[in-house]
């Protein structure tokens, strides 16, 4: 990346040398037919955006700068469009943001950074859709991975997995188009399994089970429409019976 920012320093000062090395430097010029040409200048919320036009079409890097000259932004464009890298910065200087675009719609890596510049998303994208793997960070902590998901045409696909603070799997979830779909499991810290649930178009259906520690059974119950039904029991580190409720469709009726 660093590279990638130092191509687009070198690409948007050479330009603004070369137009400056004309005998009148102008900025905000219209053409003959009143479209923005040239180098220009634009005020917006807090800010100052400058870079190049076109025929009227931002066209090449532009700059967004706060007004006391901190950096916001750099962003490539072409025929008016997001194209190529945009990079975000916090009014603190730190990196925000580094995502790349293909006709003004997110097309390639998408990398978000939050305090510190400790990671936060690394995801990607296609024509403007999260496609592959996905990979969410605790912004607290450096590079530890809280949760990854894998995306097809934006929506999940497969198994998703969370982790602990410590890098320790904590469940799995299973999407089909992304709606929660089969067998979604949780885990004890050190990934013994604690539960199973069994999902259709978002909603528990089907035999649950919860263990404790030592892998024993302690919960046992079915769902029915997503809600509880029929006989629902829990059982002690033994195994015995300690309790036994019947629900009717999530209601609690014994």
């Amino acid at each position: 990346m660093k590279n990638k920012l130092l191509i687009l320093f070198v690409l948007f000062f050479t330009g603004v040398q070369l137009l400056a090395q004309d005998d009148v430097f102008l900025e905000n010029q219209f053409n003959r037919r009143k479209q923005k040409t040239g180098f220009w200048r634009e005020k917006e919320a807090g800010a100052e955006a400058y870079g190049r036009y076109e025929k009227g079409k931002k066209e090449g890097v532009w700059v967004r700068r706060l007004y006391d000259g901190r950096l916001k932004s750099f962003t490539e464009y072409h025929d008016d469009l997001r194209n190529g890298i945009d990079i975000e910065y916090e009014n603190s200087g730190a990196l925000k943001k580094e995502a790349y675009y293909k006709d003004d719609m997110l097309h390639g890596y998408y990398t978000v950074y939050g305090p510190a510049r400790r990671l936060k998303e690394k995801s990607q994208y296609l024509k403007g859709k999260l496609y592959g793997v996905q990979y969410m960070y605790y912004e607290d902590l450096d590079n530890v991975k809280m949760s990854e998901t894998v995306f097809i045409d934006g929506e999940k696909e497969g198994e998703v997995k969370w982790f602990d603070r410590l890098g320790r799997l904590m469940a799995t979830y299973n999407y089909e188009k992304g709606v929660m779909s089969g067998k979604q499991a949780t885990y004890y810290n050190d990934t013994t399994l604690k539960s199973v649930t069994y999902y259709e178009d978002n909603k528990p259906v089907g035999e649950y089970v919860k263990y404790n520690e030592i892998g024993t059974v302690i919960e046992t119950g079915k769902y029915v429409r997503g809600e509880k039904h029929g006989k629902w029991c829990k059982y002690d580190d033994a195994g015995i019976l300690i309790e036994e409720k019947k629900y009717k469709y999530g209601v609690l009726v014994d």
